[in-house]
């Protein structure tokens, strides 16, 4: 179990910061292609979202409170990248 929750923390933690740093090294040229970056990242983080939420559900269904529980901590960076997204978008 340790494992599932590890590789979680990774991709709820690396995925973001990898598009975010995709995003601002590569800036869009054109406003479309703004458009397409904000789209491409909220996609990722529809993603990460369904992933976490699967997860925090099954833990739940499995009676794992603590897994649960930390689980439902996977959401914070999740809600920052979704900040980010607002952000990005609105400039």
């Amino acid at each position: 179990m340790p494992n599932s929750i590890l590789k979680r923390w990774l991709i709820a933690c690396l995925l973001p910061l990898g598009m975010i740093m995709w995003f601002t090294l590569n800036p869009a040229g054109t406003p479309i292609d703004h458009l397409i970056n904000g789209i491409i990242m909220a996609c990722a983080a529809t993603f990460l979202l369904k992933y976490i939420l699967f997860a925090a559900i099954m833990a739940h269904l499995r009676g794992e409170k603590n897994q649960r529980n930390q689980t439902l901590w996977q959401f914070v960076p999740v809600f920052g990248f979704v900040a980010y997204i607002v952000w990005y978008c609105l400039q």
